[in-house]
C-alpha cells in the first residue's frame, strides 16, 4: 500500500492506494473492504446495484442490506447526503453522479463536509475513488480535490483518508499536483 500524507493547517489528508484481488479486477466486482481503523466515519457513493464499494462496506460490517438499500435510494431520490449515524463507524452516503458536473460535485463535497461536522466526525475514510479503473469524470474529480485542498475549507474534521484505486494512483498524483499548484 502506498501512502502520501499532506498536512494542512487544520486537516491531515492521507492518500491510500487501495489494492484489489485478482477476482475483483477481472470481474469488476468489489468483494471486500479494507477499513482504516482510525476512521470514525466512512463516505461512500449511494450505489447498491451490484458488487459496489458500498456493498463491500456493508458486508465488512455486517450491516442490514435493506436498511442500506433504502438509505441509498433515498439519498439518490433526494439528491442530498444521507447520514447513517447509528452505525459504527458512521456512514455518509453521497448521491451517484452520472455526468461530469463540477457544480453538482462541489455541492456534494461541501454538503458532505457539513454533514461530517454536524455529526462530529474527526477522521473520515473517503471511498469514492477506491474502485475505478480510469479517471473518467475529470471535472468532478478536480472540483472535489480543489474543495478538499482549499485553505478556506472550514471543518472540524482532523483527518481525511482518501482511498484511491491503485490502478489510477499515478494519474491521480498528476491531477493532485495540478490542483495544488493551480
Amino acid at each position: 500500500m502506498v501512502l502520501w500524507i499532506i498536512v494542512m493547517s487544520h486537516l491531515t489528508i492521507r492518500k491510500r492506494a487501495v489494492h484489489h484481488t485478482i477476482d475483483e479486477v477481472f470481474m469488476s466486482h468489489k468483494l471486500w473492504f479494507d477499513h482504516s481503523p482510525d476512521c470514525d466515519g466512512i463516505s461512500a457513493t449511494a450505489n447498491m446495484d451490484g458488487f459496489t464499494v458500498l456493498n463491500a462496506i456493508k458486508m465488512r460490517f455486517g450491516w442490514d442490506t435493506e436498511m442500506i438499500r433504502r438509505a441509498s435510494d433515498m439519498c439518490n431520490e433526494r439528491d442530498e447526503i444521507s447520514i447513517l449515524d447509528r452505525l459504527t463507524p458512521k456512514l455518509f452516503l453521497v448521491p451517484r453522479t452520472r455526468v461530469d458536473d463540477p457544480a453538482r460535485s462541489q455541492f456534494y463535497i461541501e454538503d458532505l463536509i457539513a454533514a461530517v461536522d454536524t455529526v462530529g466526525i474527526k477522521s473520515l475514510q473517503f471511498t469514492h475513488y477506491s474502485f475505478i479503473n480510469h479517471l473518467g469524470f475529470k471535472g468532478e474529480l478536480e472540483t472535489v480535490l480543489r474543495t478538499i485542498y482549499a485553505w478556506k475549507l472550514d471543518t472540524k474534521l482532523q483527518r481525511l483518508v482518501l482511498d484511491t484505486d491503485y490502478r489510477v494512483v499515478r494519474r491521480m498524483e498528476k491531477l493532485l499536483d495540478g490542483v495544488r499548484v493551480g
